[in-house]
């Protein structure tokens, strides 16, 4: 029997989160459910891809973050659809889907799903009690790691109503493009060396880190291309900073990538500079073999084997991000080590299979 579910998410790329949506939202719509996608931010390249596959999008606002527009829309498209199930992703999801639920006009209320990766608690006291009150009505939380599940416990969620469930990947397909396409199409020099960066443009990305690291590479090693993927409100505040230190002409902003996949094919190297769920671009890169560097954070820590697959290194002092990227790059015995090790480590300790498994077992366990 077809189940009409709605999944709600922010704006997103077909990484990290926006990679774990997609792969739910085929998952459902091949065992034969209808499936709607409800964005509540600017559209990134996951809602051109769900609909694709056949998922049926409802673009809800072009702002790059949330706001109360986002509610409304949620609450109307759940009053109109009237979904067995609806199922969040991500932290900024889970507090318009919540909000939403509570004003839309139901006579039976759907089962509410929350997917939530990152420790992340609300930044105020009143953010942590509205998120707090909003996730305590959630009827079940898949967390990506023991640290999310904590952080739930902590803003009140009961522990039975929070369940383990790690990101899952298969392996990466071949690129549909040359490098010379993907340089064309992204408008990057073609003779330069790429690396990659894919995290929403808000203070907790801690972006400037990036920014400063390319500067101090330019100087030891010239020839490179620091590409960030993201939107976000501070990205304005970005650009100026990297046109302040010199950078600008190194670092090509993009708001959204929908060759991502492509792309990381063709990449030496991928940061993470701050705490973004699911490490942003980090998993995906595993799967690539293209090797990590990422400032120390619960998705550092859980995805990336320190010294084997890349390196993790501590926010402070600040030069340690370029200082251990330099050898990746230069190093094409090390890198090719590295990346053999990170396919290695993708197939062993994230399983596409098994993740789908979890979340199919959640679903049946609220809809069955």
């Amino acid at each position: 029997m077809s189940r009409r579910i709605l999944l709600v998410a922010r704006g997103l790329d077909p990484v990290g989160t926006g990679r774990e949506l997609l792969q739910a939202a085929r998952g459902l719509h091949e065992a034969g459910d209808e499936v709607h996608l409800a964005v509540s931010t600017q559209p990134g390249s996951v809602a051109t891809a769900a609909a694709a596959a056949g998922v049926i999008v409802h673009p809800l606002s072009h702002r790059p973050e949330p706001s109360g527009a986002s509610i409304a829309g949620v609450a109307r498209t759940v009053a109109v659809l009237r979904p067995q199930l609806v199922a969040s992703w991500g932290w900024s999801a889970a507090v318009v889907a919540g909000a939403a639920l509570r004003v839309a006009s139901l006579r039976h209320r759907p089962q509410w799903l929350a997917s939530l990766a990152g420790p992340r608690l609300p930044a105020t006291a009143a953010e942590r009690w509205i998120t707090s009150r909003l996730l305590a009505s959630c009827d079940l939380v898949l967390a990506s790691s023991e640290a999310t599940a904590d952080a739930c416990q902590r803003l009140g969620v009961a522990p039975w109503k929070v369940r383990l469930s790690s990101a899952g990947i298969g392996a990466a397909a071949a690129p549909a493009r040359s490098r010379e396409e993907v340089a064309e199409l992204l408008g990057l020099p073609l003779d330069t060396t790429w690396t990659l960066c894919v995290a929403p443009l808000v203070a907790r990305s801690r972006l400037a880190r990036l920014v400063w690291a390319a500067d101090q590479l330019d100087v030891v090693h010239q020839g490179l291309t620091h590409v960030l993927v993201g939107h976000g409100r501070l990205g304005p505040q970005l650009a100026r900073r990297a046109r302040a230190q010199e950078a600008a002409r190194r670092i090509r902003m993009l708001p959204a990538c929908a060759i991502i996949h492509d792309l990381l094919a063709y990449v030496r190297l991928v940061w993470q500079t701050g705490e973004v769920a699911h490490g942003g671009v980090l998993i995906d890169a595993l799967a690539a073999g293209v090797p990590a560097v990422a400032v120390s954070g619960d998705a550092a820590r859980m995805i990336i084997a320190d010294g084997v697959t890349g390196s993790i290194v501590p926010a402070d002092p600040p030069s340690e991000l370029p200082r251990r990227g330099l050898p990746l790059i230069e190093d094409d015995a090390l890198h090719a080590r590295f990346a053999t090790a990170s396919q290695a480590r993708a197939r062993d300790f994230f399983p596409l299979d098994a993740a789908l498994q979890r979340q199919k077992a959640a679903l049946h366990d609220l809809l069955d």
